[in-house]
């Protein structure tokens, strides 16, 4: 069986993947998305898609974690020419929708892509949380503006608010004075404003259609990210047992986003009401498993060497 990762060198869940898979007999091909910002070949002729000169036309299955960025930034304290940034953007931008459509080309001849690179839409949290809303989901109250009038009356009529960047990769920060006044110079960009739901985190990890992993994350109150435990390194995750119904819940947000892998983070508020927060496709879960024995990666070479996306729903009524 020929399976092809995506992703980086130095990740890790990759690499404990890799070992699984290999150990069962598969040839793993690992593509490296830096690599084709430093040249290495892309083709399709007619016959098929190469990457990296070798051919990935002819695989059996396809594990996503991280493709080729669509922008391209100047390494941190160089500067270069405007003529050179939109020739690196427009190349950065040439890469990325190659690429894509090596994998819309799998997943069209019968490919299984995870995540499939159809659900990429809802890596774009504001689709992802008008598709969760629409469907009934319960969310937080959420804003998401780039007007400063609209977010100084949500916060005033909320309260506590939290906000998060639209296209995510930082932290999740409250809502201070002193960062509505930053978010007021940041210029015309949205920004995701949420109510606050003072409570636990909870992370739950779901491998096509089956909850393997549901933990709480004690550390910091508005984000356990910005918790010094995390950062170190020494998050403590205590193994929790949740009700079916939010078990079932978190089955049906990550067949919503067609997440054959999904992390989804959920808050608990002081009535016990479980809201999520988001569906992540590309979860970080290797501490989790190490230190709880959640056998996530197990699960997860299982599905890719069984070669099916389909989804195993835990069904519960009332859900």
């Amino acid at each position: 069986m020929n399976i092809v990762t995506v992703g980086l060198e130095s990740d890790l869940v990759l690499g404990q993947l890799t070992s699984h898979l290999t150990a069962a007999g598969a040839n793993v091909l690992r593509l490296d998305p830096h690599g084709f910002a430093q040249g290495d070949p892309m083709l399709w002729d007619g016959e098929g898609f190469l990457a990296a000169a070798d051919d990935v036309s002819q695989v059996d299955a396809i594990v996503v974690r991280r493709l080729p960025a669509e922008r391209s930034l100047p390494a941190q304290g160089t500067t270069i020419t405007s003529e050179q940034a939109e020739i690196d953007g427009t190349a950065a931008m040439e890469r990325a929708h190659f690429f894509e459509a090596w994998l819309w080309d799998a997943e069209q001849r019968g490919v299984p892509v995870y995540n499939p690179c159809d659900s990429r839409i809802y890596d774009h949290k504001p689709l992802q949380l008008a598709m969760l809303h629409r469907a009934g989901v319960p969310l937080p109250r959420t804003l998401v503006t780039n007007s400063a009038q609209a977010m100084g009356v949500f916060a005033d009529a909320l309260g506590e608010v939290i906000f998060k960047p639209v296209g995510g990769g930082r932290e999740t920060e409250l809502l201070t004075p002193e960062a509505r006044a930053r978010l007021q110079s940041l210029g015309p960009a949205p920004v995701i404003f949420q109510q606050r739901i003072v409570g636990p985190d909870l992370r739950v990890t779901v491998v096509g259609g089956e909850v393997v992993s549901q933990v709480e994350i004690p550390s910091h109150p508005v984000d356990y990210r910005l918790g010094a435990e995390y950062r170190a390194g020494q998050q403590r995750y205590l193994d929790v047992s949740l009700p079916l119904h939010v078990q079932a819940l978190a089955v049906r947000v990550a067949a919503l986003c067609g997440h054959a892998l999904a992390g989804i983070d959920f808050k608990r508020d002081a009535n016990g009401q479980y809201f999520v927060l988001e569906s992540n496709s590309a979860p970080v879960y290797l501490d989790i498993e190490r230190k709880l024995g959640h056998p996530i990666t197990a699960t997860l070479a299982k599905l890719v060497l069984s070669k099916t996306l389909r989804f195993a729903p835990l069904r519960v009524d009332n859900v």
